[in-house]
């Protein structure tokens, strides 16, 4: 080994994930700002300025070799968010582009170097993942002129969901439209993906690595895994919105309407049982409006199952400290993360590092099992709508589809 290595680490956060703005966004409001006038409009409007810290953030400013750190998909540093980078992960702000500011970065700083072997440790988050696998394929195809490997890769639920025209705005498929997510058996060390065990959304398909490299499921949604989640309460509808309509005074059309409703809101009650604390977390909401006709007044209702609960955002600290620790035990120059996980976690992440040595997803208690869905997991998948898009609907039946990595993709 060349007696002058040099560590590098490269982390690629996730779509809508900005450790800069984040911090803006806690400076604006702690005092008035000069900058805080320029970005107060982009606060508060569901931006990554709204977000707390990820994993990938919170592995960042633990490590202690030269740490490149390259912002969010979809995301610049004290401007607005791009949407197209959000939607679709292309563009100026997307995958491959972010990919491309991780080289660009890692190479200026290796030619500053004066000698020696250089070792890159690799970390990604969502469509960050993706970035941070496209950009291992990019840097083992070049020459820097030096001895270079590629160290740890430490991935939290890859989700590529790339769209263009080209494929009719896809982003469940796995059509990645040249972003390239095979990792080769050997490209390094060691390569460890964290993958989210109740994510549903039909947009949130996983590019699994399990075929060629280790791969550990965990309890939670995307970002109860890959981190971002501030404490808050969670109002979701989590059915389809089921709508009528009919003539003004019609009661067996209103009755008809309302049995349907019922059936559905037990339905969904069934589904989404294991979140509730309290049957009282779901209610069954019906909304009436009128539609004015030359015959004669027509009624519409509504009909949403909403689910309303406090939940906890510590349970993405379980995911960040089990992939420190494999990190660490990697060699990697990590020191501990900041924030401690909670007393009344402490024995599940025993589990979690019981399950990283066994594989599988961890083993819990039922009572331990209770207390995640209940108080710490969030429910990602819902019929919120965004500009009549059910963005965040469920896949089928609510089972993932999971994408297995292939050679040229």
């Amino acid at each position: 080994m060349d007696l002058l290595e040099t560590r590098i680490g490269v982390f690629f956060d996730g779509t809508q994930n900005n450790m800069h703005n984040s911090k803006l966004r806690e400076q604006c409001e702690r005092a008035s700002d000069a900058v805080c006038s320029s970005i107060e409009k982009l606060i508060g409007t569901g931006t990554s300025y709204d977000n707390g810290l990820t994993n990938v953030a919170r592995l960042h400013n633990a490590y202690t070799g030269k740490a490149i750190y390259i912002e969010g998909i979809g995301t610049q540093s004290g401007l607005a968010d791009d949407t197209k980078g959000l939607a679709l992960g292309i563009g100026g702000t997307g995958v491959i582009m972010k990919a491309q500011m991780g080289l660009d970065q890692l190479t200026a700083h290796v030619q500053s170097l004066p000698h020696g072997s250089v070792v890159v440790d690799v970390f990604g988050f969502s469509r960050g993942a993706a970035a941070a696998r496209h950009f291992i394929n990019k840097l083992l195809a070049l020459n820097l002129g030096r001895p270079l490997r590629v160290g740890f890769v430490g991935l939290f639920d890859t989700v590529a969901a790339i769209g263009s025209a080209a494929d009719g705005l896809d982003t469940s498929d796995d059509n990645n439209l040249g972003v390239s997510l095979y990792l080769a058996p050997g490209c390094a060390d060691q390569v460890v993906q964290l993958t989210a065990h109740h994510e549903y959304r039909v947009n949130f398909a996983l590019n699994s690595i399990s075929s060629t490299h280790r791969e550990i499921p965990l309890y939670g949604a995307h970002s109860d895994i890959g981190g971002g989640y501030l404490a808050g309460e969670e109002r979701i509808p989590i059915a389809r919105p089921y709508e009528v309509t009919m003539m003004v005074g019609d009661q067996e059309a209103l009755k008809a309407f309302k049995s349907e409703a019922s059936k559905r809101y037990y339905e969904a009650q069934k589904v989404y049982q294991a979140y509730l604390a309290t049957p009282s977390q779901l209610k069954d909401e019906l909304h009436q409006y009128s539609i004015p006709t030359p015959s004669g007044g027509r009624t519409g209702y509504i009909a949403n199952t909403v689910m309303t609960r406090y939940v906890k955002p510590e349970l993405q600290l379980l995911a960040g400290h089990l992939m420190r620790q494999l990190a660490a035990e990697s060699g990697v120059p990590i020191l501990e993360l900041t924030e401690t996980i909670p007393d009344e976690l402490a024995a599940i992440f025993t589990a979690y590092q019981a399950a990283a040595t066994t594989g599988g997803l961890p083993t819990l208690t039922p009572e331990q099992e209770h207390l995640i869905m209940t108080q710490y997991a969030h429910c990602s998948d819902s019929w919120v709508t965004s500009a009549g898009i059910f963005v965040n609907a469920p896949a089928p039946s609510r089972i993932r589809r999971v994408y297995q990595q292939q050679q040229g993709k």
